[in-house]
Order: structure tokens, then C-alpha cells, then sequence
């Protein structure tokens, strides 16, 4: 198998599958961070996923900045607030299937501490931008009385102008600050069962009250932490120390949101195909395809790369030329090589024996002469010597020494050019 194959893929298909791969899970990764980002579900109602002025999304962003467990629920919330402060802002009971009064019930009372915001504004989406109002518009009393008659606390919600004379004091709220909430129309509750916690001459804006084990909290004006309520004044500060003092020493925070609608049965399949996550879904089926298409057409044994040395004597006359010139050994392997040319001529003709080098070179001069022989072998020890002393063009020179060492043993063991035969 060559170098760039690896088990039946080459290195390229193997960089594409993992790059896909990476790219695909990088990409799940993000999505489940930044899910929330890239979810176009919220509309501008008045919930937690809405962006709206009326909506509560800035509260939930604001709680994790300061590091506060928050689950926003859409299943089943009752089994989640066993150990966790329950909320449910602005719950909708009018649009709704089935018993949504009872609902709520059941959800306060299974929860150890609970705060249940009443509702106020109704919001019509921008034809431009449905996650924005275009109008709002209050809701009528007539809508948010229902929601408060639903635990026995008795009295009503009330509204007045908004007037900057009216003092608010404040029991059981930890504040730096001198407790003024920024609202417009303030809606208040009046009722001798609710125990006052922050609260003016008109009446109550939160209170508490213990009901059948649970701590019920109950806000009666949701401009102090919506998201344009949030902007205003103190309410930020107020707010927050409400949310404070709701989720007590447990710490987690449960928003519901099946009263806005918002139901979604777990589901790991919908959820997979589902935006965001629908998007790193693909990626990774794409990945698998991709796979499946690289290994189709690689079945069955993988073609055997030819060998790294070839065989046969022209590749091991050629590497060795190559090593030679390599080394800067051309010059003495040419000398060598005309001296074994010398000794195999001499020994083809039959050289008389007892002779020495020199005895031997001035015989073959003697018989170049006789069958005219052009080439000189006193010129070829010279032209050894002049190629092996080279610094420039040696290779050229060494390469035409040896094509003439090679020529005079041709024409020296079977005659020259001009006809002449070895006798």
C-alpha cells in the first residue's frame, strides 16, 4: 500500500472526513451554546423568550450574569420546582385548552416558594419585526382579577395615575437604595390577606402570603421587571432584590412557561430536528454520506504500489551514477575505469606477459597505430586527469571521457572506423 493510502482511504479523503467532522460538531457545540440567539420561536408576548418592551427575556439574561441557576420550563413544571423557587410571569388563562386555572394551582402548590406576576399589557407584534410591539394596549381587570381569585387571598387589583408624590416603604427587601419603583399607571392589589412588602397608600405591589405550605409571592405589576421596565429608574435594583428574596437559600429559579402556550414534550428525534440543532443534524448526516460515498468505490484488496527500488541492472547503473556524483567521486571512478578499460584490452589482444604498466601502455600505442586507431591512449590519461582536476562543467567532461575510453576499446579489439579488422 503507498505512502498516501491509509486502510483502503487516501490522506485526502481522510483530511475531508475529519475536517466535516470537526466542522459538525464545532457547529453542535455552538448551536447548544448560543441557542437562544438563534431561536426566532419567542414572538413579543410577555414571556421569557420574548425581546419585546412587555416581554421578560432581560430578567432571565440578567439572573445568569449574576450566576443564578435559571430553568425556563415548557414541560411539566410541577416535578421541577420540588427544590427550586417557582415563577410564572403574566400567565394566560383565556386562550387556553383545558383547565389552565387549575393548572397554575397545582404548579404554586407543589413549589416550596413561588412567585406569580399578575399581567398587564397586551402587545401587538410589528408587521416589520414580530419579535418587537408595534402597540400596546392594557389589559382589561375584568382578565387579570381571575388570576389573583385563583388563591385565597380575597381583595382586588386596582390602578392609578402615575404620581410622583406617593411614598413606598418596604419590609423584607435587602436594598441599598430608597425603594421608588419607576412605573407607568401603577396596578396594585388591595387585599388584608397579603402581607405587604413593598406597598404605598393605594396598596400592595408585592406581598407574600403562606398558603397551605408554600410561600407565595405574588407581584401585582410586571413594568417593574420587564424588559422596558428594567431600563427605568431603580426597578433593575428592586428587581433583583426580589428575585432575591423569592428563591431564598435555594438558589434556583424554575420560569414556567406553559402558561403562555409554550408546551414541549422531550424528545430527543424533534429536538435533532429541530432549528437550531436541525442544522449540525445535517452536517453530521452529510459527513456520513460523504463516508459512505469515500468508501464505496475502495472495496475488495487495495491495489499494491509499485516498489520504492525497481528492479534491474539500468536502475542500479544509474543510482550508482547518481551516488558517484553525489559524493564528488566522478573523477577517480573514470581513472578507475580506464585502467580496467587498459587491462581488458590488453588481455583481448593478447598482451605479452611480465609486462608493467607503462611496458603495457606503449605496447597498445604500438597496435593503435598499426590498425589506426585515431584515439591516443596517452591523450585519454590526460583528458582523466583534466576531468578529474574540473571544477566547472565536470560532469560533461567526465561523461564525454567515458563515451572516448569506450570508443577506443571498440575499435581496439574489433578494429576502427576506416575498415581496418583486428589481425
Amino acid at each position: 500500500m503507498s505512502d498516501d493510502q491509509e486502510g483502503g482511504f487516501s490522506r485526502r479523503t481522510v483530511f475531508w472526513l475529519v475536517s466535516v467532522a470537526v466542522v459538525s460538531f464545532g457547529c453542535a457545540i455552538g448551536f447548544a451554546i448560543f441557542s437562544d440567539e438563534v431561536s426566532s420561536e419567542s414572538g413579543a408576548g410577555s414571556h421569557t423568550f420574548s425581546r419585546s418592551a412587555i416581554g421578560h427575556k432581560g430578567l432571565v439574561e440578567l439572573l445568569r450574569d449574576r450566576d443564578v441557576p435559571v430553568l425556563v420550563s415548557e414541560h411539566d413544571t410541577a416535578s421541577k420546582v420540588k427544590d427550586s423557587a417557582l415563577v410564572v410571569a403574566e400567565p394566560v388563562l383565556f386562550e387556553a385548552e383545558g383547565n389552565r386555572a387549575a393548572d397554575l394551582a397545582a404548579m404554586v402548590g407543589a413549589a416550596p416558594r413561588a412567585l406569580v406576576i399578575l399581567p398587564k399589557w397586551y402587545g401587538t407584534p410589528d408587521a416589520q419585526e414580530p419579535s418587537r410591539v408595534d402597540s400596546v394596549a392594557l389589559v382589561p381587570l375584568d382578565e387579570v382579577q381571575p388570576i389573583l381569585d385563583i388563591f385565597p387571598v380575597g381583595g382586588g387589583v386596582v390602578r392609578y395615575p402615575s404620581d410622583s408624590s406617593v411614598v413606598w416603604q418596604v419590609s423584607g427587601l435587602e436594598l441599598p437604595i430608597a425603594p421608588v419603583p419607576d412605573l407607568v399607571g401603577p396596578q396594585v392589589m388591595d387585599s388584608p390577606a397579603i402581607q405587604p412588602v413593598l406597598w404605598n397608600e393605594h396598596g400592595t405591589l408585592l406581598g407574600v402570603v403562606d398558603l397551605d405550605g408554600t410561600e407565595l409571592w405574588l407581584l401585582s405589576d410586571p413594568d417593574l421587571l420587564s424588559n422596558h421596565g428594567l431600563l427605568r429608574g431603580d426597578n433593575a435594583t428592586l428587581a433583583l432584590a426580589t428575585m432575591d428574596a423569592v428563591r431564598g437559600a435555594r438558589g434556583a429559579i424554575v420560569f414556567d412557561e406553559t402558561m403562555h402556550g409554550f408546551k414541549s414534550e422531550p424528545s430527543l428525534w424533534r429536538v435533532l430536528f429541530e432549528f437550531p440543532l436541525a442544522l449540525a443534524t445535517i452536517q453530521a448526516m452529510l459527513a456520513a454520506l460523504l463516508l459512505i460515498w469515500a468508501a464505496t468505490g475502495r472495496f475488495g484488496k487495495p491495489v499494491v504500489a509499485p516498489p520504492v527500488i525497481a528492479p534491474g541492472k539500468e536502475f542500479l547503473i544509474d543510482n550508482t551514477a547518481a551516488l558517484l556524483r553525489f559524493g564528488g567521486h566522478a573523477g577517480h571512478a573514470l581513472r578507475r575505469y580506464l585502467q580496467t578499460t587498459v587491462q581488458e584490452v590488453a588481455r583481448t589482444l593478447h598482451a605479452p606477459s611480465g609486462l608493467d604498466l607503462h611496458a603495457t601502455a606503449r605496447w597498445l600505442e604500438q597496435v593503435a597505430e598499426t590498425r589506426r586507431v585515431p584515439i591516443r591512449l596517452i591523450d585519454l590519461e590526460r583528458e582523466v586527469d583534466q576531468a578529474g582536476q574540473a571544477r566547472r562543467e565536470r560532469e560533461r567532461r567526465v561523461v564525454d571521457t567515458a563515451r572516448r575510453i569506450y570508443r577506443w576499446r571498440q575499435e581496439m579489439t574489433h578494429g576502427s572506423g576506416d575498415g581496418t579488422h583486428n589481425r
